[in-house]
C-alpha cells in the first residue's frame, strides 16, 4: 500500500462510521446555536432562522412575475342579448317543425304499408290456430272451397246480383234427391 493511502483509509473509516457522523453533526449544531444566542429557527428549522415570513412572501410574489392587469369585460347590451336569445329560439322551433313535417310526409307516403301491417297483426290475433288433428284438416279442406265461393259473392257490388249468386250456390250445393227418397225421409221423421 502506498504511503499516502493509509491516512485516507483511516479518514474514510472515520467518516463512514455513523457514531462519528452523529457526534460531528451535534457539535456543528451546538456551535451554531451558541453563535445565534440560542434562538430557534423559523417553524421546525433549527438552529438559526432562515428567513422571516415577509421575506418568504416577497420571494414568492417575485417568482410569480409582475401582477397582471384585470381582464377587461364588455358591457352587455341586454336588449341585444334578449333579441339574440329570441332569434335562436325561433330557429330551433322552425327546425323542429321542419323535422316534424318530414316525419309526417314519410308517414303519409307509407300509410298503406302501415295499415297492411296493422291488418296482418290483427288478423293473426283473430284467426284461430291451425287445426291439429287429421279430421279437422279434412273438414277444413271440404269447407274451404265453399267459403271461397261465398267470399267472392260477398265482394260483388250489386245486392241483387249477390242474392242471385247465393241462391245459385245454394242450389248447386244441394244434392239432387228423387221423390222416393223424399217420401222415405218424411216417413222416417
Amino acid at each position: 500500500m502506498p504511503e499516502g493511502a493509509r491516512p485516507l483509509i483511516i479518514l474514510l473509516v472515520y467518516l463512514t462510521n455513523p457514531r462519528h457522523q452523529v457526534a460531528n453533526i451535534e457539535s456543528l449544531l451546538t456551535a451554531s446555536k451558541q453563535e445565534h444566542d440560542g434562538a430557534a429557527g423559523m417553524d421546525d428549522v433549527w438552529p438559526a432562522p432562515l428567513q422571516t415570513q415577509e421575506v418568504v412572501a416577497a420571494k414568492r410574489k417575485a417568482a410569480r412575475g409582475p401582477e397582471r392587469p384585470e381582464t377587461p369585460s364588455l358591457e352587455r347590451d341586454l336588449a341585444a342579448a334578449s333579441r339574440h336569445a329570441a332569434i335562436v329560439l325561433l330557429q330551433r322551433l322552425v327546425r323542429g317543425r321542419a323535422v316534424q313535417n318530414n316525419l309526417f310526409e314519410g308517414k303519409q307516403k307509407r300509410l298503406e304499408l302501415i295499415k297492411e301491417l296493422q291488418l296482418e297483426e290483427t288478423a293473426a290475433e283473430v284467426l284461430p290456430p291451425p287445426p291439429a288433428s287429421a279430421a279437422e284438416r279434412a273438414a277444413d279442406a271440404l269447407a274451404a272451397p265453399a267459403m271461397v265461393e261465398i267470399l267472392k259473392i260477398l265482394t260483388m257490388a250489386e245486392p241483387a246480383e249477390q242474392a242471385r249468386a247465393l241462391m245459385a250456390a245454394e242450389a248447386a250445393r244441394r244434392p239432387v234427391v228423387s221423390a222416393e227418397e223424399v217420401s222415405v225421409r218424411i216417413i222416417a221423421q
